[in-house]
């Protein structure tokens, strides 16, 4: 149920998703970013240190995302003596032996739901909202729409997907797809303009850098096509025109180079001890939990806790969490069930919960401690880097706080006619 007590790291710097890759990259980029850092781990494998490389001989290093590290499946495999085989038909990494595949008998082709672009392109040139000054037409809603709902937003988040169905009558938990879809646009461009915005009043637009950086990225992804007729069926799939996707991807790139830019800028800066510990403070938390099966015996410990009790007595006396240590937990968010994380960032230090929180394996009272002074000591390498990382997201909070989002009437009549 729970990690051990160690350091799993956090992000240095914001990795955007790839634009010029493909068209299905393409796709990814408006929906995802992720964080992640490189902080020189090494892969041991039966005492030994292994020096993980690629097919080609070169150096590919571990990495941190969202509390998770990520290790090169090759090079662990050739550590352990095993083969690695990559099918690329079904997306499959096959480690030891790679089963023959079997023929498939034919079958219909399933169907994929496909939005009406006839609809879409009415709004193409229309602006739907406002963010700050700058203004986001129907295209770059069409542009999102177009990527998305074919991928896995609607068949796995949609409570009766069909792709007969429309997105005014599929439903997400209680709202229509339509509705759900639109406010994570809404999000998106909130988010990408409330950046951009920020560089252009900088004058950062005005270096001849990113301008050339602007350049490069679209004849790179126009390059990526065999020909002007595939080229125009993206566009037309897509609903969107040449002129306006260049927009878009100009304002993704610039988004890109300044966010780098300021993470760069967070990660040079030298920290206070205290700035880099009201930082870490956000990320981990540092617990010990007693766990219980009813609620009864819960609300009875709390009120024993009231009256003086010590906690590691109840600990040791009631808790049936066996993997909890004489520590507790040191952890990173991401890494424990939802209630009970809640429950352990909301707690002032050298605090319990005064009533109990229930998860699926039972009953908790959450006692949490001051992170220990040894962790500290042997994890002041990260610091810096989980600092910047608070910095960059304070900055961006703060960026979506000054920068207000307005919608025209174009707005709800665009959801209202989607199909």
């Amino acid at each position: 149920m729970f990690n051990k007590d160690k350091l799993t790291g956090y992000a240095a710097g914001l990795i955007t998703a790839v634009l010029l890759c493909s068209s299905a990259a393409f796709a990814q980029s408006i929906e995802k970013t992720i964080t992640a850092v490189y902080n020189n781990i090494k892969i041991i494998v039966n005492g030994e240190e292994i020096t993980p490389t690629d097919v080609n001989g070169n150096i590919v290093e571990p990495f941190i995302a969202d509390g998770t590290t990520y290790l090169p499946v090759r090079a662990l495999a050739n550590a352990l003596g095993q083969e690695v085989f990559w099918d690329g038909e079904t997306n499959s990494v096959y480690i030891g032996e790679m089963p023959e595949k079997e023929e498939a008998p034919e079958t219909e082709p399933e169907k994929a739901y496909s939005v009406n672009n006839k609809i879409l392109n009415k709004f193409s040139d229309l602006t739907l909202m406002n963010v700050g000054k700058s203004g986001v037409k129907g295209s770059f809603f069409n542009l999102y729409i177009a990527t998305a709902v074919n991928d896995v937003y609607f068949p796995y988040q949609c409570d009766n997907y069909s792709p007969d169905a429309t997105l005014q009558t599929m439903t997400i938990g209680s709202q229509k797809a339509a509705q759900v879809l639109t406010e994570d646009i809404t999000d998106t461009y909130h988010t990408l303009y409330s950046v951009y915005n920020a560089a252009q009043k900088e004058g950062f637009t005005n270096d001849e850098a990113v301008k050339s950086a602007q350049s490069n990225q679209w004849e790179q992804f126009k390059a990526q096509f065999e020909n002007d007729g595939k080229f125009n069926e993206f566009l037309t799939v897509h609903s969107i025109s040449e002129n306006d996707l260049k927009e878009y991807m100009s304002v993704y790139t610039v988004y890109n180079l300044y966010s780098e830019k300021l993470i760069g800028e967070y990660l040079s800066k030298t920290y206070t001890e205290s700035e880099l510990l009201k930082a870490v403070d956000k990320e981990y938390a540092k617990v010990k939990h007693i766990l219980v099966e009813d609620e009864a015996t819960a609300k009875s410990i709390i009120s024993k806790l009231g009256k003086g009790a010590s906690f590691d007595s109840l600990v040791k006396e009631y808790s049936t969490d066996p993997g909890q240590g004489e520590d507790g937990y040191t952890f990173t968010k991401g890494e424990m069930v939802k209630e009970f994380e809640d429950a352990a960032f909301s707690l002032n230090k050298n605090s319990y919960t005064k009533t109990p929180v229930k998860s699926a394996y039972g009953y908790h009272i959450i006692y949490r401690y001051p992170l220990s002074s040894e962790w500290i000591d042997e994890n002041k390498a990260n610091f810096t880097q989980i600092a910047a990382s608070s910095s960059y997201r304070e900055k961006i909070d703060a960026l979506l706080e000054s920068t207000k989002i307005s919608y025209t009437q174009n707005y709800q009549k665009y959801i209202s006619t989607i199909e």
